[in-house]
């Protein structure tokens, strides 16, 4: 278990684009991150603190795993998210 001393993970949200059937999963953190990954996958670095990871799996209503990472690649935080599409 990693016990954390703030919450480096500010939100995750999940957006599903129909035409292109994928989905995108949008997560805010801290400035101390550098490296996001989603079920093991690194995603993509957007700015402004934010990381995205597109993928055409079905997974509203799957959980993931969310690891962060500082620049040293110490590993900050993991949360599992179950992901709901509004």
């Amino acid at each position: 278990m990693n016990v954390v001393e703030q919450d480096y993970i500010s939100n995750v949200s999940i957006g599903y684009f129909e035409m292109l059937d994928s989905h995108v999963i949008m997560v805010g953190v801290s400035r101390d991150v550098h490296i996001d990954t989603v079920n093991d996958i690194n995603a993509h670095y957007e700015g402004d603190n934010q990381f995205s990871l597109n993928t055409s799996e079905k997974i509203s209503g799957s959980n993931v795993k969310i690891q962060i990472y500082d620049k040293y690649g110490k590993l900050l935080e993991t949360k599992m998210n179950k992901l709901v599409v509004y």
